[in-house]
């Protein structure tokens, strides 16, 4: 079995963990220097933002609303053990596909974090979905594959990576969801510096532009179409991701 059309769909997994991540801590930090300003402005008093404590290493807001920047790092962890989850799936099946021997301690051991990652992130994204399908590698899917790692023998395969095929239809839709949650962040950022640059001018009624603040708009303008730009493109990618999952199992059969 040729094992390059799995690492392929490993790799382009981890370019999409890693676009996303990225984009993702950038929606933190403008939530972040919002709230700064806010501060600044006397909007929000800093002892809003004092940490309350709970037993098992929890913590929440108790005299204020959660910060935005808190949701979205929640969001961002929630991304990229969602993708992390995708990763380790995909790593699975190279090492499957390229005959390398995976005993069953390594699996379980696998299966129990992987599935985990998927239920942190099915948390931190609400996913809306419970149970078993929570898990990216359902009963079903993952008995398939002890079966395949039992008989040292990838005739199987195609059947396990079928099992996986609504689980990965699901994540992959949600994923598209979260970009787009994503792309609010930044055109709700994009709104609040354009109104800070542009109010000044227009409070001064005619008086001519300053060539500064013409480059501010043109520089966030294209700043903002390059990263709408990248949203797209990974969107794209994360619906295609249920089609190039399919591919892998006409790669096994």
């Amino acid at each position: 079995m040729d094992p390059a059309p799995f690492d392929q769909f490993a790799q382009g997994l981890r370019s999409l963990r890693d676009g996303t991540d990225a984009l993702a801590a950038v929606d933190v930090q403008h939530a972040r220097d919002r709230l700064s300003e806010q501060i600044r402005s006397g909007d929000v008093s800093l002892l809003d933002l004092q940490l309350g404590f709970e037993p098992d290493f929890v913590y929440n807001f108790p005299f204020g609303e959660e910060p935005l920047y808190a949701q979205l790092g929640r969001f961002q962890g929630g991304l990229l053990a969602l993708n992390d989850a995708m990763i380790s799936y995909a790593d699975l099946l190279a090492r499957l596909a390229g005959n390398e021997v995976v005993n069953q301690v390594t699996f379980d051991q696998l299966t129990t974090d992987l599935n985990a990652n998927a239920l942190r992130a099915a948390n931190a994204l609400d996913l809306g979905i419970g149970g078993d399908d929570s898990a990216l590698l359902s009963t079903v899917a993952v008995t398939a594959f002890r079966g395949v790692i039992e008989s040292k023998r990838r005739a199987g395969l195609a059947g396990a990576i079928k099992d996986v095929q609504p689980q990965m239809a699901e994540f992959s839709n949600k994923m598209v969801v979260a970009i787009k949650f994503l792309a609010t962040g930044v055109t709700t950022d994009y709104d609040d510096q354009f109104r800070a640059i542009v109010g000044p001018v227009a409070a001064a009624g005619g008086a001519p532009i300053d060539d500064a603040v013409i480059e501010k708009v043109l520089t966030l303008n294209l700043r903002t179409q390059e990263t709408l730009g990248t949203l797209s493109a990974l969107s794209a990618s994360y619906r295609r991701l249920p089609a190039a999952h399919e591919d892998l199992i006409k790669a096994a059969g």
